[in-house]
């Protein structure tokens, strides 16, 4: 399935459709499923399309289903329930209930992950393949765009780039000069190469919470792109203005989100003071939505600490060992009275950013400053990826577990999956945070459906080695 144009549907149940009927949800189209799978339309079916496909079901007695079709036209696929002690798997022709969790020892082909979600299995591929139940066969998704760069890895390139393992790629730019394929958000992207990187720590180094106890080392077998920036608020409006359905961003106490204007959609155009921050007040939902639109993925936490990281057990910090308080945007002086009439974001618009004193700026920082170059302090990481720590925490994608036990003798690229409605790790720390809790390794568990005006997200994309 194309993930550049998942939708979100929430409309009541209203009944399925005959095997060979056209759906109309926007347009039309004429999707199949499995024989004996109800098939409805997105728009008509309670629940939602996950980012990776799934449908989460939302009340609905089915056992799970499967989002298929691009654009404003989707289908969702129902399936009945399985046992308790049973996995649904979904394949492109049938589907069929399996003892135990066929996800334990699945490799998808080697070309791709596997999920288990309403107790449903599939696999997510990478760009470049398809999936048919659990393997990943070569081939395009219906849909998307087959491009003539590179025929094992379709996908349309800007000028200058070359479709390289499914994403873009400037030669003349090692680490950083990436982008997915696609139209709908070419940001920068840095490339993290597979090999084995350490998470967490161990208890008695100084700023390591129990939480992320005990270090352990994680083989990532796949390398990865991830944003260069925390996904902005200019980024965002775009996605909204695709997606309909999606909520402006909202905070239970105002905060950033008050910016917001219902009516357009999107922040005020005030010298674009506001365009280039990071976008906050969004749900780990939502994250993801934004993700899928852009043909990208939320970053597991394995990722993402390898990304603020490297490879280095001593990096407490994504620049060296030492805190430095000119490198993150965070409230690293808890003795400093935050001064109301020290302005800092006209600071930020001028060209210039605040240096030592954005200690005392109780605001995120921008990505970009007056001038296009990247602000500082910057928590620039090994991998060239920038704000990994500080300005604002980040969602991820795995589900939240209190510390790494089940990673002592060897971890996987991604923890468990979320429950739904559970909670989520949230990593990087924020502009409101001590320096204790910016480190590499520091977690903070928050509900999937929460909103703070100091968390926003990033963005991953697999790469098809």
């Amino acid at each position: 399935m194309h993930l550049n144009r998942i939708l979100f549907a929430t409309a009541l149940f209203a009944g399925g459709c005959s095997a060979n009927e056209a759906i109309k949800a926007g347009t039309s189209c004429d999707e199949s499923c499995p024989v004996g799978a109800q098939k409805v339309s997105a728009k008509d079916a309670t629940g939602s399309c996950g980012a990776n496909g799934s449908y989460s079901p939302e009340g609905e007695a089915e056992g799970g289903g499967s989002c298929v079709g691009t654009g404003e036209c989707q289908v969702v696929c129902l399936f009945p329930a399985c046992a308790a002690n049973q996995t649904l798997v979904i394949s492109s022709t049938e589907f069929r209930c399996e003892a135990g969790d066929p996800c334990v020892a699945e490799t998808c082909s080697g070309h791709g992950r596997c999920r288990t979600e309403n107790r449903a299995a599939q696999c997510v591929c990478d760009p470049g393949y398809v999936s048919d139940g659990l393997d990943c066969v070569a081939g395009v998704a219906p849909g998307a765009d087959a491009g003539t760069d590179d025929a094992s890895a379709p996908c349309t390139c800007p000028d200058a780039y070359t479709c390289t393992s499914g994403a873009c790629q400037n030669g003349a730019v090692a680490s950083c000069g990436w982008s997915a394929p696609g139209p709908d958000d070419a940001a920068a992207m840095c490339r993290v190469l597979l090999g084995t990187f350490p998470e967490g720590c161990d208890a008695g180094t100084a700023s390591c919470e129990g939480n992320a106890q005990p270090n352990v080392n994680v083989e990532l077998t796949q390398s990865f792109i991830i944003d260069r920036t925390e996904v902005t608020n200019e980024r965002y409006a775009a996605f909204l203005a695709a997606s309909p359905g999606i909520h402006i961003p909202r905070c239970p106490d105002g905060g950033e989100a008050s910016l917001w204007d219902a009516s357009t959609r999107n922040v005020p155009d005030d010298e674009n003071r506001w365009g280039k921050h990071p976008v906050t007040c969004v749900t780990a939902t939502e994250a993801e939505a934004f993700c899928a639109y852009a043909g990208k993925a939320l970053p597991t936490e394995a990722q993402w600490e390898a990304a603020a990281r490297g490879n280095s057990l001593e990096r407490t910090y994504p620049w060296g060992p030492t805190f430095d308080g000119n490198k993150a945007q965070c409230l690293n002086d808890w003795t400093a009275p935050h001064d109301p009439t020290a302005e800092c974001l006209d600071t930020y618009v001028n060209g210039t950013c605040p240096g030592d004193n954005a200690r005392f700026c109780h605001v995120t920082a921008p990505i970009v400053d007056g001038a296009g170059d990247l602000t500082l302090p910057t928590g620039k990481a090994p991998s060239g990826a920038v704000h990994m720590a500080g300005n604002v925490a980040e969602w991820t994608a795995d589900g939240y577990l209190p510390n790494h036990d089940d990673c002592a003798n060897g971890c996987p690229d991604r923890h468990p999956e979320p429950a739904v409605g559970g909670s989520r790790p949230v990593r990087g720390g924020s502009w409101r945070s001590a320096p204790s809790a910016i480190a590499t390794w520091a977690r903070e568990e928050m509900p999937a459906a929460d909103t703070r005006d100091d968390v926003g997200f990033r963005c991953v994309l697999t790469l098809a080695e």
